[in-house]
């Protein structure tokens, strides 16, 4: 089930074994904690038990146990891909919990967090909870609400700009709206203002500005990413694969929708990579790969100055 869908499943059935997966951490607590919060639990400080990198035998065996003066109880694992799982199905050191996810107890919800994305948990009978990036009208409720709930408002367009500056990362939009609220409304000049752009949101423009050679707004975007102290390597990272996708989506036969899938990004992502790869030939776009390519590698390999590399290969985009 996806997130969106957790709190109205929980109203009318119980789940014995559940698997908490999926990129957003925000989502991730807030799936716990709403499972947490749905199961009134009598003394949680008895009845809820948080584990941090288990063994598998640790884990069954506290799951096996029974709740203490309550109808149920709650066991939250933690980081067992670190403490040795199993990455497969079949691999022994998960028979334990494969067993257990059989013929599981009905009086413990067993919370099983795949944080890491490790796939140690394939296999186990669980119900899924997709907590994957949401789309744009949950951020936009979440800011409306949240900003609501605070005595602040939100104005028309405002909550849209903050979750797509922030690419709809729910940890990033919380607490970016905690300290927007504090001016009582939320506008877009101010997202603007105060509100850093996420680097990939950021490489958007910045790619749509070197193929539009204008050079004045490149070196502006580039040098908010470097003032804002993002990592040089993942800035010449982020436009290396983001040139690849234009390269792939001008030279290549798939659809947007097959190349999104391929490249695992939004829709959205390739069809800015589509409009963008219209203003270059194949022939330009493998030279800017290869610009990039080599950028990273200088990075790595010398003991060269980053940020000037990093302005060195915006200046060599817009020759390109």
């Amino acid at each position: 089930m996806r997130f969106v869908q957790l709190e109205e499943k929980l109203k009318k059935e119980f789940f014995p074994v559940l698997l908490v997966e999926g990129d957003d951490a925000f989502l991730r607590e807030k799936a716990v904690e709403t499972v947490c919060a749905s199961l009134n639990v009598a003394m949680p400080e008895l009845n809820i038990t948080v584990l941090r990198e288990p063994s598998v035998t640790e884990l069954v065996a506290c799951a096996s146990g029974f709740p203490f003066l309550s109808e149920k109880r709650v066991v939250v694992a933690r980081g067992l891909a670190n403490a040795g799982a199993g990455k497969t199905v079949h691999s022994k050191e998960n028979a334990p919990l494969l067993r257990y996810s059989q013929n599981p107890l009905e009086s413990t919800c067993l919370i099983l967090c795949d944080d890491s994305q490790s796939g140690c948990f394939d296999g186990v009978k669980a119900e899924k909870i997709d907590c994957s990036k949401p789309d744009l009208s949950f951020c936009v409720k979440w800011i409306n609400d949240f900003a609501a709930s605070c005595g602040a408002s939100v104005a028309n367009g405002a909550a849209a700009l903050l979750a797509e500056y922030c690419l709809r990362d729910m940890s990033r939009i919380s607490s970016e709206t905690k300290k927007l609220v504090s001016f009582g409304e939320i506008t877009r000049e101010l997202v603007q203002q105060h509100v850093t752009k996420d680097v990939e949101y950021a490489v958007f423009d910045l790619s749509d500005a070197i193929s539009e050679k204008n050079a004045a707004k490149s070196i502006e975007i580039i040098q908010a990413l470097l003032n804002g102290g993002e990592d040089a390597v993942k800035i010449i990272i982020t436009l290396y694969n983001f040139y690849r996708r234009m390269f792939y989506a001008a030279t290549g036969d798939c659809g947007t929708e097959e190349l999104s899938r391929l490249f695992n990004v939004k829709p959205y992502a390739m069809k800015r990579a589509a409009q963008t790869a219209s203003r270059y030939t194949p022939a330009q776009l493998k030279q800017a790969l290869e610009l990039a390519a080599k950028a990273e590698k200088d990075l790595r390999d010398f003991s060269v100055n980053d940020r000037e590399t990093v302005r060195a290969l915006v200046l060599n985009l817009l020759c390109v």
